[in-house]
């Protein structure tokens, strides 16, 4: 059960004028010079979601134009190039009509037109910019201004209007003879699609993507309202499986993109925030208000682009920038709690009792032959066919008031947490900033735990003439009160002792102290119970220190200038610092776990971790986009190099019995095995081309290739290659459908792609050595020993893909559907395979066998809204099959050791 409280406080810090809310315009920022009609229709194109359709007689006059427009209304620039033109938007579509044969007519009339003004309004009353209003049976159309308002000139006594504007009901009225003014309400008809998506080092409109990409907006993180985004992103796309493991307050997310890619080389997808390549760790800090768009990039022909690092798949996050003209505030307060659905079925108290002599009784009767369930206790010859007195007092008791612990109960609570994040943002003529700041905190829902975060984030952008800059920074710390949920009970689990412990034994003794009877009391003779000790889970959760503090620094600074038109260099450097330190304690006054040890103080245990990581980034650009009368080119070519330095170090103490009075390492033998001082580093150099080409944007084809070296690999292995084609069919645009008024778009489209993995130690390839002690019977001596075995063959981890979509939208969005098949299959994979210890090691790093992923992904979407009343519908269904091809020679199962005791993995086909 989750419930929340969400607030929402937007504010304007200063207002020289009230400047009215309005829906959204289909606009275009464009520069062009001397064109003709066609280029620019084809430069709109471009630079926008829209297409046209029109007969070239209606537009080939010959005239060339020069216009200059930031953001504003296409129909309006089409009525300022072709004077007289009808424009007609349906959906993503615009229609050109234009009756030359009536230019003539329509001079002869102009003595007998008159002039009709008026106003276009959205349902809110707010005025509408860049409306079409048309005089219905003839060409003539007029856009309207910034305030709502039109006029043109009628010669029809009576004339009927019309008016269109994209996500709009069409509106249409007739007016009476001699009248003069009209005014407009228009309703909405539907929520139109986002009008780009980010695709790896660039954008491209959503139309003309021919890869598998599925994406969530700022809205859609706004509609479900939660302490960490990442629980928003469960069920939205399909294909992309989202769980959250363990429960810990500081949020354990698993991202997995169309299954496991990777039979033991990491199946993590690589996000990318704001341009920088990051891991889960960066991600989970992201303050879900700051939050432009995600986008997945799924098949891969899309995560090709990132080679060795997208094979399980990309997440790129692009935080907000400035938009508004003037300042902004907004605020986002959210108030939840949560518990656990569901518990486990345990006995209680009087039923673990009846179970107990059921046992006991069964042993006796089993081993002694002419026994009978009735013979007393004292006679049995064995301590485990006996019951102890313990237990037979709750067989006794009427009253039902004994001791009858529910241990989930006592572990387990309604937890509260609280988010609050306020930002600023705006922009002026060359600067645009996001200034924004969050505080988070979660309690655990088991006791003890809970979690702190504080983080910023900072987004400047600037523009002078051609050049372009920007800075983005994002600060963040976090102090998490940790409980271990998930180890073993033998390992101070304390879900695991919950379920252990036994629920005759309270959580406290009558003088306060805690209970530790559930560590081998009942084994204890006479009775010796085959009893699992365990220790009090309310105590392991209470008293053992285990606090963890991060600091997080994420950032990039990027130049851009346009060298020519078109061409543009872009240079960007970003870096990722990560530090994380923990300190853990367990006091004496918790016993060690086995009977032997009961009743006993124990040895207090302080460890201190101490681990930091850089990552730094720089990334060298070109961007090439230019529109040709029908044919568009988007091409890119980048050079990137980045390394990662990771420092981990451990101290680890033990201390005497009895004494807790500085909780901390000082003061105590340090164990010489787990106290560690590592550091190591690994880098990756890379290239890439990539190039888009469309024609009418009804034809689109992709194709790229991508150049990865990683020290991780031998050098003769070391650089792999990632290549990738995709293409795509409007047929929504093909004349056979443009009167297919019902029918919004329809896109086929197919992929292929490579990517590698290279999610492996960084010493992998080389042979590695170790040092131990050992007794050659005169003491200890240090030695060195070989501990990895070389492997100079080493190399990529490939995945090829294939994918095939098709994506629609009829009814002007009210009915969205979206459907890929997809085929991938692994190969050379990166596999620690176990080795006969006749060698003198344990395993070998080696590429061995393949494995498979085939699946169906499908996607259905519907939203419209009438007056006040909004409706949002989208579902998605997914199946996806993984199967293991082969395991090298003879197809051996592999099998290794689980950090579980008794546990092991099974590879097999």
């Amino acid at each position: 059960m989750k419930g929340v409280i969400r607030h929402a406080l937007p504010a304007v810090l200063f207002c020289a004028a009230s400047v009215p809310a309005f829906a959204a315009t289909p606009t275009v920022s464009i520069d062009v010079k001397n064109v003709t009609v066609k280029e620019l229709l084809h430069t709109i194109e471009a630079n926008s979601k829209y297409t046209f359709a029109y007969a070239d007689d209606d537009i080939s006059s010959g005239k060339r134009v020069t216009i200059k427009a930031s953001d504003r209304s296409i129909a309006s620039i089409v009525a300022e190039a072709i004077p007289g033109a009808k424009v007609n938007i349906n959906g993503n579509k615009i229609v050109i009509t234009r009756d030359n044969a009536a230019d003539t007519k329509e001079a002869d009339k102009a003595s007998a037109r008159r002039k009709i003004s008026g106003k276009v309004l959205d349902e809110a009353g707010e005025p509408v910019i860049g409306a079409t209003v048309t005089v219905k049976g003839t060409k003539e159309a007029v856009a309207t201004d910034f305030d709502g308002n039109f006029s043109l000139n009628v010669a029809s006594t009576r004339p009927t209007l019309v008016v269109s504007y994209v996500g709009y009901k069409p509106e249409e009225k007739q007016l009476a003879s001699g009248e003069s003014s009209i005014s407009f309400t228009i309703q909405p008809q539907a929520t139109m699609l986002d009008d780009v998506v980010v695709v790896g080092y660039g954008v491209q409109n959503k139309r003309d993507v021919t890869t598998s990409i599925t994406s969530i907006k700022a809205e859609d993180f706004a509609k479900t309202p939660t302490s960490d985004f990442r629980d928003a992103m469960a069920a939205k796309m399909p294909g992309v499986q989202v769980l959250s493991l363990g429960g810990q307050p500081d949020g354990n997310v698993s991202i997995r993109i169309r299954g496991i890619q990777s039979a033991t080389s990491g199946n993590d997808p690589l996000y990318v925030i704001d341009g920088v390549p990051s891991d889960a760790r960066a991600f989970a800090n992201i303050e879900s208000s700051d939050i432009e768009s995600l986008e997945v990039l799924k098949d891969a022909s899309a995560a090709a682009i990132y080679g060795s690092r997208g094979s399980c798949g990309v997440v790129i996050i692009t935080t907000k920038r400035g938009k508004e003209e003037k300042p902004t505030i907004s605020y986002d307060g959210q108030v939840g709690w949560s518990n656990v659905s569901k518990k486990i079925d345990m006995l209680d108290a009087y039923e673990f009792a009846t179970m107990f002599k059921e046992a006991r009784d069964g042993a006796y009767l089993s081993q002694t032959p002419g026994a009978s369930i009735g013979d007393p206790y004292d006679s049995r010859p064995s301590s485990y066919q006996r019951v102890n007195p313990i237990i037979q007092a709750y067989l006794d008791d009427r009253t039902g008031t004994l001791t009858n612990t529910d241990w989930q109960d006592e572990i387990f609570r309604t937890a509260i947490s609280t988010k609050h994040a306020l930002s600023v943002s705006g922009k002026t003529p060359s600067v645009r900033y996001y200034v924004g700041g969050s505080y988070l905190y979660r309690e655990g829902t088991i006791i003890g735990s809970d979690f702190e975060r504080f983080s910023a984030r900072a987004n400047i952008d600037g523009t002078r003439g051609k050049l372009k800059y920007g800075i983005s920074f994002s600060p963040s710390y976090s102090q998490t009160n940790y409980v271990s949920a998930d180890a073993q009970y033998s390992d101070d689990g304390v879900i695991a002792c919950a379920l252990q412990s036994a629920p005759i034994f309270p959580v406290y003794n009558r003088d306060g102290s805690y209970n530790q009877d559930m560590n081998g009391q009942l084994r204890l003779d006479p009775w010796d119970t085959q009893y699992n000790e365990c220790m009090n889970p309310v105590l392991l959760a209470n008293e053992i220190d285990d606090k963890r503090n991060k600091i997080n620094l994420l950032g990039n600074i990027y130049v851009a200038y346009e060298i020519i038109k078109g061409l543009e260099a872009k240079f960007t450097v970003g870096g990722d610092f990560y530090s994380y330190t923990r300190d853990y304690y367990r006091p004496s006054y918790i016993e060690e776990k086995k009977m032997a040890n009961h009743g006993k103080a124990s040895s207090p245990k302080a460890r201190h971790w101490d681990n930091s990581y850089f990552h730094w980034t720089m990334t060298g650009q070109l961007n090439y986009n230019r529109t040709f009368d029908d044919h568009s080119i988007n091409a890119v070519a980048v050079w990137e190099a980045e390394k990662q330095t990771i420092r981990t170090s451990q101290i680890y103490a033990i201390g005497t019995p009895g004494d807790d009075k500085i909780r901390t390492t000082k003061g105590k033998t340090i164990d010489q095995e787990n106290t560690l001082d590592n550091r190591y580093s690994y880098t990756f150099a890379s290239w890439l081309v990539r190039a888009q080409y469309s024609y009418k944007g009804r034809y689109m084809v992709s194709a790229s290739i991508r150049g990865d070296g990683s020290s991780r690999f031998a050098p003769a292995t070391r650089w792999g290659y990632f290549p990738a084609a995709s293409l795509g069919w409007r047929v929504s645009d093909e004349s056979f459908l443009r009167d297919a008024t019902w029918l919004n778009d329809l896109k086929i489209r197919a992929s292929v792609g490579q990517t590698g993995n290279a999610q492996i130690g960084n010493s992998a390839y080389l042979a590695l050595y170790k040092p131990t002690n050992i007794d050659l019977g005169a003491g200890l001596n240090s030695v060195i020993y070989p501990s990895q075995i070389a492997n100079n063959e080493l190399g990529w981890e490939k995945n090829t893909q294939w994918n095939a979509g098709v994506d629609f939208n009829i009814l002007n969005g009210y009915v969205r559907f979206t459907a890929d098949a997809y085929y991938s299959k692994t190969t050379n994979m990166l596999f620690d395979v176990p080795v006969s210890q006749v060698s003198g090691f344990d395993t070998s790093n080696v590429n061995i066998g393949s494995m498979e992923n085939k699946g169906i992904e499908l996607q259905i979407a519907s939203d419209h809204r009438f007056g006040d009343f909004t409706y949002s519908f989208n579902a998605n269904w997914s199946l996806n099959r993984n199967k293991v091809l082969h395991l090298g020679d003879g197809d051996a199962d592999i099998i290794k050791e689980s950090s579980y005791a008794g546990g092991y993995y099974l590879t097999c086909i």
